[in-house]
């Protein structure tokens, strides 16, 4: 058993390397491919941690142990905030529930999304990957009875998205800025007053689309800093939690609402496999700003025939100013 500690702890330096790497990753601010797509698994690093230390005691390579348990440290500081619920969400009383879903170029089941939106009691829809076949099933199913209100952009493939709500919105357009354009506008919440509302679809960075991802996030944050009073964006950013543009909204003042929640590592993304251990990443988001709002649950649901889970935002008002 001696003869093999040495090889063991040799595994465990390898493992510790790997953890130390993706750590930096997740530190690193750079835009370059490696890391971008690395950091989805940041969350999993712990899994790596664990055998690190197992590695460690096989060997009886204390110092392995230590190593193992410092790696721990950061990755308890980025997790452990979506499990650990604001504060203010046991308290406040819920005010609004937004729905968003990417249809995976417009081919979702249409009922489903109509049936989901009903039974949430839906007062805001977001959608993205909106075509114009896609858009004709969800008013066959029932959505313009539901939702009567709209601002929509359907378009061929993924770029289309729209918004719908159960009030008029005021002020609706288009972001034309973005790869795959956006929608927004503001709809009255009984107890806060206006609330811009906003679907949102940043290009997928995987492939040559890298630049294209940075300058869509590039695009977002400058749009998000400039809106004022209570905002909630809605929709598929093609980021974890994790990313650096995600972080950049953070520090813009806005939180996601599984966050707010306690609701843990909201998985959205790739749904409808066959897989056990599918979806693997959060990508789908529902985003608040503003200190009258917080999100108090988050819950994602499969949809049949698209590849992300659609995701429910119950969102709370509190006492504080907007």
């Amino acid at each position: 058993m001696s003869a093999r500690r040495p090889a063991v702890a040799v595994a465990c330096v390898a493992v510790l390397a790997v953890v130390a790497l993706l750590l930096l990753v997740r530190l690193s601010t750079w835009s370059v491919a490696v890391v971008v797509l690395a950091v989805p698994g940041v969350p999993y690093v712990v899994l790596l941690v664990a055998l690190a230390a197992a590695l460690a005691v096989v060997a009886r390579w204390w110092p392995g142990l230590v190593l193992a348990g410092l790696a721990l440290i950061p990755l308890v500081i980025w997790t452990v905030p979506a499990y650990a619920a604001d504060p203010r969400a046991a308290g406040a009383r819920p005010v609004l529930t937004v729905v968003t879903a990417n249809l995976h170029l417009g081919e979702a089941d249409p009922a489903a999304i109509v049936a989901l939106a009903r039974e949430s009691k839906a007062q805001v829809l977001a959608i993205q990957e909106l075509t114009p076949a896609a858009m004709t099933g969800l008013r066959a199913a029932g959505l313009d009875t539901l939702l009567p209100y709209r601002v929509v952009n359907p378009r061929f493939g993924a770029s289309g998205t729209g918004l719908w709500s159960t009030v008029p919105i005021a002020g609706g357009e288009t972001l034309q800025q973005f790869t795959f354009p956006a929608t927004t506008g503001i709809v009255e919440v009984a107890g806060v007053g206006p609330v811009r509302v906003a679907s949102v679809h940043p290009a997928a960075p995987n492939g040559a689309g890298l630049a294209t991802w940075q300058r869509d996030h590039d695009q977002l944050a400058t749009v998000a800093a400039a809106w004022t009073g209570p905002v909630v964006v809605a929709g598929d950013f093609n980021a974890t939690r994790d990313h650096t543009p995600m972080r950049r909204l953070a520090e813009l003042g806005y939180a996601d609402a599984g966050d707010e929640a306690g609701a843990g590592l909201v998985r959205s993304w790739p749904a409808g496999r066959s897989l056990p251990w599918t979806p693997l990443i959060g990508i789908d988001h529902v985003l608040i700003r503003a200190g009258a709002l917080v999100g108090t649950a988050v819950t994602a649901y499969d949809v049949p025939r698209t590849d992300h889970r659609a995701l429910v935002a119950v969102i709370g008002g509190t006492d504080a100013p907007n």
